[in-house]
């Protein structure tokens, strides 16, 4: 199975093309004539049939009352299975735009959703987990790299939602993503499994040389895997953070959700990193300092010492919380950079 049976990179590298000509001509678009003049085409070259398949400004019940979809697509006259949110060629995508789209999503039983401005295309998808829903960002393609990307675009065409090979194309690419998290936070530990399995069958004298290579090895995979995925892994980790516990990146720390309540935003990311796959227990300890903790697999640290106000996040786990918010905003940024981002 291959996305790009559903969507033509030829006829991408044409869509490029021209709309590259139209942008020309008119720079500072707005919403509806992004919508006329570049989207509709780029839905119709998915395989979407406006006139049949879409309902304008469909209505999304948030709350009490309820917002505007600009695009739901449906497939043969059913229930929707992609939302479109359009902004104006002449407006940048913001978290606040994302957070529009996302909330549609998670207020319907909609999988899908797709929001552009006619020069970046983001494809995100909505799950159930455990404690309620979740959103991930699957793809953020500019328009130039829409041929070369292809197999992100098909997902949200038309056939590929129809025969289900979007969903199945799309948990192959988590589990990739996933796969090349564990090879870069855990180098150290499976290369040495790697070496001890050679050793056992042919000695120690192989030892360094084979080190070596099973580190090298463990390299050319990351970046294997990064490739096939084009995961944009600061930006989709950050996103996923603000998503599920209001904690927001900026350019050198994070903005908590309240900041007298510091504790509870530190506690929830943690928890995030663990529930995420970011961190496991086999991480931990994670040392601060010469003699202390920020996390381990008992509330204490290196002298024996009692952790300062301990919290367990997770079964097994106990993170140290005494410090002041300052501090809690740069172990934030630090256990993001180690477990989340390169």
């Amino acid at each position: 199975m291959s996305i790009e049976e559903f969507v033509s990179t030829s006829q991408l590298s044409e869509f490029v093309s021209q709309s590259q000509e139209i942008v020309e001509q008119y720079p500072q678009m707005n919403e509806d004539n992004t919508k006329s003049k570049l989207l509709r085409d780029f839905l119709e070259l998915l395989g979407w049939d406006i006139a049949f398949d879409a309902e304008l400004e469909y209505k999304v019940p948030i709350g009490n009352s309820y917002n505007r979809v600009d695009y739901s697509l449906s497939l043969d006259g059913g229930s929707p299975v992609l939302f479109v949110e359009a902004k104006g060629y002449d407006t940048k995508l913001t978290e606040s735009h994302r957070d529009q789209i996302h909330s549609y999503l998670r207020q319907t039983d909609v999988n899908w959703g797709l929001l552009t401005n006619g020069e970046e295309y983001e494809v995100c998808r909505r799950e159930n987990v455990a404690d309620g829903v979740k959103i991930r960002t699957v793809a953020n393609i500019a328009l130039n790299e829409l041929p070369d990307r292809a197999h992100y675009v098909g997902l949200v065409s038309k056939d590929a939602l129809r025969s289900g090979d979007a969903e199945e194309l799309a948990e192959q690419i988590f589990e990739l993503r996933k796969a090349e998290r564990t090879l870069r936070n855990e180098k150290e530990e499976l290369a040495d499994e790697i070496v001890n399995v050679l050793v056992e069958s042919v000695g120690d004298a192989i030892s360094q040389q084979a080190t070596t290579e099973a580190k090298e090895m463990i390299d050319r995979l990351v970046n294997e895997l990064e490739e096939r995925t084009e995961e944009t892994s600061a930006d989709s980790f950050w996103s996923e953070v603000k998503q599920a516990t209001g904690i927001k990146r900026t350019d050198d720390s994070v903005r908590l959700v309240d900041d007298n309540q510091a504790v509870t935003d530190y506690v929830n990311f943690v928890q995030f990193l663990f529930e995420n796959d970011h961190i496991s227990r086999s991480d931990l300890p994670i040392e601060s300092g010469r003699i202390r903790y920020d996390l381990n697999t008992k509330p204490e640290h290196k002298d024996g010492s009692e952790m300062t106000n301990s919290k367990e996040v997770v079964e097994g786990a106990y993170l140290e919380t005494h410090q002041n918010t300052a501090d809690k905003k740069r172990k934030i940024v630090e256990l993001g950079r180690q477990f989340g981002t390169d």
